[in-house]
Parts: C-alpha cells; sequence; structure tokens
C-alpha cells in the first residue's frame, strides 16, 4: 500500500508539472493566434 502511495504521489507531481508546462505553452501561443 505504501509503494501505491508514493506511486501515486509521484504520478500526481508529473502531471502537476506537466499541467503547468501546457499551461506556459498554451499562455505563450494562444494571444498570437
Amino acid at each position: 500500500m505504501d509503494a501505491l502511495a508514493n506511486f501515486a504521489q509521484a504520478f500526481i507531481g508529473l502531471f502537476q508539472e506537466g499541467g503547468n508546462t501546457f499551461l506556459g505553452l498554451a499562455g505563450g501561443i494562444l494571444p498570437t493566434l
């Protein structure tokens, strides 16, 4: 169960990091459209 919790935390961390990157790219691209 601990391993599953650690995996979930790592996945959430990656998802948040990816979300920030995606928002940064979208924020940089949208004004140019």
